[in-house]
């Protein structure tokens, strides 16, 4: 119990300074498993200095969103067999009994029992997957599969990310960035390219206009 406070008392004075070495990542993504319209992506984690990593933070003071709040945020899919918390693979094998995969859900991809977890300080929702924990020596090594996210028409999707991270070296680091970006339809582009003719045309009858007004100023 100490030690898990010792971890929080760490992670809750993490520099605020962003840091360009370490950063999450995502594969290409798969279509999901029975579920139309989603895909599932890996999560990645990865340094450029190849430090071991002792504690990450991905839930910072709570908040349910990118603004002050760590951890994955953006529209995921959750899958809760029997009300079952599955922020962690701790639950997987009770899928099959509800007919769900659990490629259909969107979790950290490790059990509680691998890592010095807090579960006071970890969420999931439609909008967000947060944790806190202690990683013991050689659980991660550099782009360690992290979580798995299942993500709704990636045309409208944006998933960002912020946390915290606590190095083997005594480094403390703080990171962030954006893991997909929304992809506008293309009505929105036909829409855009129409606007923007209209203003060309307004703009060029005005123009015409004002030369016909005034000819001596042309």
């Amino acid at each position: 119990m100490v030690r898990k406070y010792l971890l929080l008392a760490c992670l809750c004075v993490l520099s605020r300074s962003a840091s360009a070495a370490i950063s999450l990542y995502v594969d290409g993504g798969t279509n999901t498993q029975n579920l139309q319209g989603f895909k599932t992506y890996q999560i990645y984690i990865t340094d450029s200095l190849a430090r071991e990593i002792t504690a990450l933070d991905l839930h910072g003071d709570g908040s349910t969103g990118p603004f002050g709040g760590n951890g994955i945020f953006g529209p995921m899919n959750q899958v809760n067999p029997a009300g079952l918390p599955t922020i962690f693979n701790d639950n997987n094998s009770f899928f099959a009994s509800i007919g769900a995969f659990t490629s259909q859900d969107s979790q950290f991809k490790f059990s509680t029992s691998n890592v010095l977890h807090i579960a006071n300080y970890s969420r999931e929702s439609a909008n967000q997957l947060q944790s806190v924990f202690g990683i013991p020596s050689g659980i991660f090594t550099n782009n360690t599969n992290l979580a798995q996210i299942v993500v709704p028409n990636q045309r409208a999707s944006r998933v960002t990310y912020a946390g915290a991270v606590a190095f083997r070296t005594g480094e403390i680091e703080r990171f962030e960035g954006t893991l997909l970006e929304a992809i506008p339809e293309p009505s929105t582009f036909v829409l855009a390219i129409m606007v923007g003719g209209v203003v060309a045309l307004l703009t060029t009858r005005r123009r015409r206009v004002s030369a016909e007004l005034d000819p001596i100023g042309q």
